[in-house]
Order: structure tokens, then C-alpha cells, then sequence
């Protein structure tokens, strides 16, 4: 049985020096979430209101996570939503 990995175990493959691959499933989905945001952006016409999708795992919760820190900061007026979340 594959257990998906722990925060902790996020952690540490993104202190990582060498290629990891578990660092890598949490680029590739901070990148998804980018480009959601654009498309949801060009598909509104708007930063105003910005849904995303709901994370499915670990990593993906990490990712965005990560990814609505950094877009906050830059973009403090656009309010992000979780499709799903109330």
C-alpha cells in the first residue's frame, strides 16, 4: 500500500539539493494552480474573483498552500476561492 506522503515528508524532498521527485509533484502542481489562476482570469475578464480547484491530495494541498501565500501578497485586492468551500 502507498501511502501518500506527510507534510513532513513535503518538507524535506523540498530541502532536498538533489532531484526529488516528490519536490518535483509540488512544482508541477504550483504550476497548475498558476495557470488555473490565468485561465480563470482571462475566462472572467477580471482579478477581482478568482476560483480554483479543490487540492485532491497531500501535495496538492501543499502547492496551493504555497501558491496562495505568494499571490496574495502580490495581489492583496483579488479574492481566491476553493470551488467547493463555502
Amino acid at each position: 500500500m502507498n501511502l501518500p506522503p506527510s507534510r513532513a515528508e513535503i518538507l524535506a524532498a523540498l530541502q532536498d539539493k538533489n532531484y526529488n521527485p516528490l519536490a518535483s509533484r509540488v512544482a508541477e502542481a504550483m504550476t497548475a494552480y498558476r495557470l488555473a489562476f490565468e485561465d480563470e482570469a482571462r475566462r472572467r475578464g477580471s482579478l477581482e474573483l478568482i476560483e480554483l480547484p479543490a487540492p485532491t491530495d497531500e501535495v496538492e494541498a501543499f502547492a496551493l498552500e504555497l501558491f496562495l501565500v505568494e499571490t496574495r501578497a502580490q495581489m492583496p485586492n483579488t479574492t481566491i476561492k476553493i470551488k467547493g468551500d463555502s
